[in-house]
């Protein structure tokens, strides 16, 4: 079996302008939602859920979400505001909703009795 051997010539990289610009080199400027899920430790449902709604700031490129990091950093500074101080007239429809599904667990066990 004969072999035959071939030398080839190195490629060379073709030859820029010395006045050419080069671009600056560029991070990434969005997250994914399944980073921003991670971050906030959320579940994936839940973080497309918020962003659809409005609440996280995201935009939709093609058919994918992406969340801008400045917009999400900046939104994320905001929400360690100080929290307002809960007032018990803020928990009036929260003891309300829970008087409700007692009474309703109530009238349940009732009609099962008799």
């Amino acid at each position: 079996m004969n072999a035959r051997i071939y030398d080839f010539t190195p490629r060379t990289s073709p030859t820029t302008p010395a006045d050419a610009e080069t671009p600056a080199p560029v991070g990434r400027v969005v997250y994914t939602v399944k980073e921003v899920a991670g971050m906030l430790s959320l579940n994936l449902g839940g973080t497309y859920a918020l962003i659809r709604s409005g609440e996280i700031p995201a935009i939709k490129l093609g058919g994918r979400w992406v969340v801008p990091r400045g917009r999400f950093h900046t939104w994320l500074e905001a929400c360690h505001a100080e929290p307002e101080s809960v007032s018990p007239v803020g928990l009036a429809p929260i003891e309300q909703a829970h008087a409700e599904v007692l009474a309703a667990i109530t009238r349940r066990r009732s009609r099962r009795g008799a």
